[in-house]
């Protein structure tokens, strides 16, 4: 019996695995024999109210910990959560790529997902790095701004499933200009994430 449970596993690995990690062989700056330099891998696709990259919110959280381990980041919240989120929902968050997943404690549901890889995007060219400016002549304005003082700024466009953050800078005093992450979720339930007036 484990030794299928081992077999499954494997099998699973390599099903979930293969994909991103052909992907990283082309990540180096070398030239291939012939002179020419490999392309560069295909920054993570957004897709509101779906996904991020091969993760999607019908995956469950057990998965996503099988294939990408259970290290978390460093800058994971001591509280368990960002605190723009409620209160009864914490954040698990990987370093290769940078994906966040915001989930109930007690259950393997995953709420919202969210990424700050450099790079994604969803196919109207708007996520991770994109000014505001960019993201309203994307979707017009956001319904609804959720501004935490001296911590972030987030745009959230609940009927499609999508929300921008921007981190407050203490330097300057002020919100980034750029997008830092962007997390996708079932639309409609920006308030069950967020903790919104």
């Amino acid at each position: 019996m484990r030794s299928m449970l081992n077999v499954g596993r494997i099998a699973m690995i390599l099903v979930l695995a293969l994909p991103a990690g052909a992907l990283a062989q082309y990540s180096t700056t070398t030239t291939t024999p012939s002179g020419t330099q490999p392309a560069a891998p295909a920054p993570l696709l957004v897709v509101p109210g779906l996904g991020v990259g091969q993760w999607t919110l019908d995956g469950k959280l057990a998965e996503y910990i099988w294939v990408m381990g259970d290290t978390i980041v460093s800058e994971l919240r001591p509280s368990g959560t960002d605190p723009a989120f409620r209160q009864q929902l914490d954040e698990k968050s990987w370093s290769s790529p940078r994906i966040f997943a915001v989930y109930p404690p007690a259950s393997n549901v995953v709420w919202a997902l969210g990424t700050a890889e450099p790079g994604a995007r969803t196919i109207d060219h708007v996520g991770v790095g994109s000014t505001e400016q960019q993201l309203t002549a994307a979707y017009a304005d956001p319904p609804t701004v959720l501004e935490l003082p001296l911590r972030t700024r987030t745009l959230i466009y609940d009927n499609r499933g999508i929300a921008f953050e921007f981190e407050y800078a203490p330097a300057t005093g002020q919100y980034s200009p750029t997008a830092g992450r962007v997390f996708v979720f079932r639309p409609g339930q920006a308030r069950a994430i967020w903790r919104l007036p």
